[in-house]
């Protein structure tokens, strides 16, 4: 993910997908801003826009736990 200004905004310039199997982008301008997880199953995505992307959220199934 690149988090970039725009009109005087922060916003979301690029996104890149990458699972287990292969990456999916970027899509949009690169940059250097970089989020990672690994927490869990993404079941969805949610966001707000208006000209631009603004934010982006995941809905995620966390990993299951073994009591120990």
């Amino acid at each position: 993910m690149a988090v970039g200004p725009k009109n005087h905004f922060t916003v979301i310039a690029s996104l890149t997908f990458k699972t287990n199997i292969r990456t999916y982008g970027p899509f949009g301008a690169t940059g250097d801003t970089t989020f990672k997880t690994d927490v869990g199953k993404i079941l969805g995505f949610f966001g707000r826009t208006g000209a631009c992307l603004d934010c982006i959220g995941v809905f995620i199934a966390r990993h299951a736990t073994v009591p120990s």
